[in-house]
């Protein structure tokens, strides 16, 4: 008896906790906020640097299928992307040892990035999870950008 107990919340708890989300065919939203410098005097001699926000700063709400097309004004497109996820829109600002308000490296499909170009790196969240992004896009102008542009490029 007390098996089939335990078996029926184990039921129970699965059954509300497995459902399926959606993480496909959304409009990417345009974003032009961020800023970009132009670092000189490393190596490679000029590089560029974009961040959505600073590090502890106000990251990008960042849902279950959410597409951004981060428009990067770089010049050129960039070789890296950096993604950074938090449980919170504003890094540190958590509650007390909860750790809730750090902020982590994205990995696998929290942030899958669809096409990279001069104007603009559209990435997405293949997760059911809710969190908050923060970008960071790295270009030289020498090395060779993966080989996807953005130019259409279908939403699903």
């Amino acid at each position: 008896m007390r098996t089939l107990a335990c078996l029926t919340a184990i039921l129970a708890l699965s059954a509300t906790g497995c459902g399926t989300c959606d993480t496909g065919g959304q409009q990417p939203i345009e974003y032009n906020g961020g800023t970009n410098n132009l670092v000189e005097g490393e190596s490679p001699p000029e590089s560029r640097v974009y961040e959505t926000s600073p590090p502890f700063g106000e990251y990008l709400h960042f849902p279950a299928g959410r597409r951004f097309d981060l428009m990067h004004e770089l010049g050129v497109a960039p070789h890296s992307v950096q993604g950074f996820l938090s449980f919170e829109r504003v890094p540190g600002e958590g509650s007390g040892d909860d750790n809730t308000g750090n902020f982590a490296p994205a990995a696998g499909n929290q942030l899958v990035t669809e096409c990279i170009d001069e104007e603009r790196v559209r990435v997405r969240n293949d997760t059911c999870a809710e969190t908050y992004l923060r970008v960071v896009l790295l270009a030289d102008g020498v090395s060779t950008p993966p080989a996807k542009p953005c130019q259409g490029v279908k939403t699903d």
